[in-house]
Order: C-alpha cells, then structure tokens, then sequence
C-alpha cells in the first residue's frame, strides 16, 4: 500500500521524541473512547442510559465517546461497571 503524504509527515513528526509521546497518549485515549462507544452499542443502551446508571451526564458520555473529554480513572471504574466489564491498567 502507498504511504498518504499524511503517513510521511506522521513517520517525520515520530523522530522527535515529545511529538511520540503526545501522539501516543492521544492515540491510547482515543481508543478508549472507542472502545467505551462499542461497548455501549453492543448493550444497546442509549447515553442516557449509560449516564444514569454511571452517574453522571449524558453530555458527558457524548463527549468521552467523540474523544472531546477527558477521563478520570474513577469514571472508567464506573463504566467499566456498567458493561460488567473490569478494567486491566497494567506498568509496562
């Protein structure tokens, strides 16, 4: 497959260190998001319903899932209950 300008300019950008670093921790983040957005689709459960049930607001969730909110760990914790998942946080 054919690298995009987009993948040249990004395999550039990942020599230096700090843009890595930052394009990592957004990259980790955003699949959480993802991840919580899936697992809420697959219960088929509104955001409304999420909320509720996690405590806290449904413009919350939406903005969690569009990745426009950060994320406590506390908050994972209560979604992580919701689906009647358990959250793994492993130091490697």
């Amino acid at each position: 497959m054919k690298k995009t300008s987009f993948d040249i300019f990004i395999e550039k950008q990942m020599k230096n260190k700090e843009f890595e670093k930052s394009y990592e921790k957004e990259y980790k983040r955003l699949t959480m998001a993802y991840e919580l957005t899936q697992l809420r689709k697959r219960a088929k459960m509104t955001r409304e319903q999420v909320a509720k049930k996690a405590g806290t607001s449904s413009n919350i969730i939406s903005r969690i899932e569009n990745g426009r909110q950060n994320f406590s760990l506390d908050m994972i914790l209560k979604l992580a209950d919701v689906f009647n998942k358990h959250l793994e946080i492993r130091l490697v």
